[in-house]
């Protein structure tokens, strides 16, 4: 994937200037309406819905597709210096999920193919927990809720960046899924090579390893957060460092789901 990168900036000093800057469309910067879950301009509102599936055997849910308004708002918060973004893309994925959940629900009771609903319905319970709350220990008996944890940067790509944006995402989550984050959960061992433009296999084998767990995630239900899933094998890998200390991953939630 490439892109232009701007000149380097402070991400905190480009926070602190969207506390108090006018509401902007994440995709094309102009201004908009009003704050709140619309965070595109009305020309830029991708049309797509929001998507639920699953990749290396984990489920997935996806505000869209990775085209469009979506993609360039992504591409700007990756490679243009501006993580105030990650905090207005994650409430819009937090209200997506809630779409994606009615969504289920309404399949649920109206669709007649009954594997189809039990898939569906299995999969909405592991990869987009948006009816958890703040008290969902005591709904689900013993179990504890789950932790977001966001895929990881390798330390120096973080220098680079100024900011990891799965964490940012992360952090937009936690309130308005009612759950806890654990951004250190992961850690990334080796600088991989950049995914984009590889093939399935060659993402496997280039992020097999990558990432190693922290044994105080032993016993956790962890959701992994991150900014687009393409083949599943970054979220595959991270699957894997999760296991090997005793996690248990239940989902994966993304802005965009691309093709592979």
């Amino acid at each position: 994937m490439s892109a232009e990168r701007a000149p380097r900036r402070s991400p905190w000093l480009t926070l602190l200037a969207a506390c108090v800057a006018p509401a902007r469309c994440v995709r094309c910067g102009r201004t908009r309406a009003a704050l709140g879950p619309r965070v595109f301009c009305a020309d830029c509102t991708p049309g797509d819905e929001p998507q639920l599936g699953e990749l290396s055997g984990l489920s997935i849910a996806a505000g869209g597709a990775f085209e469009g308004s979506l993609r360039d708002a992504i591409l700007r918060l990756k490679y243009q210096a501006a993580p105030e973004l990650a905090g207005e893309l994650g409430s819009w994925l937090a209200t997506r999920l809630v779409d994606l959940k009615r969504h289920s629900d309404s399949k649920t009771n109206h669709l007649g193919d009954a594997k189809e609903v039990k898939r569906e319905t299995r999969a909405m319970e592991s990869a987009a927990p948006v009816s958890i709350t703040a008290d969902a220990p005591a709904a689900r008996g013993s179990q504890p809720a789950p932790l977001l944890v966001p895929v990881p940067l390798h330390p120096r790509r973080l220098v680079e960046r100024g900011y990891n944006q799965a964490a940012l995402l992360a952090a937009a989550l936690r309130r308005p899924l009612g759950l806890r984050t654990k951004m250190t959960g992961l850690t990334r061992e080796r600088r991989t090579a950049v995914q984009a433009g590889l093939g399935a296999e060659a993402r496997s084998a280039n992020m097999r390893g990558a990432f190693r767990a922290r044994p105080a995630l032993r016993g956790a239900r962890v959701i992994l957060v991150d900014d687009v899933a393409t083949t599943g094998s970054t979220l595959a890998a991270c699957c894997e460092a999760l296991h090997a200390v005793g996690a248990e991953p239940l989902g994966a939630l993304v802005l965009a789901q691309a093709g592979s």
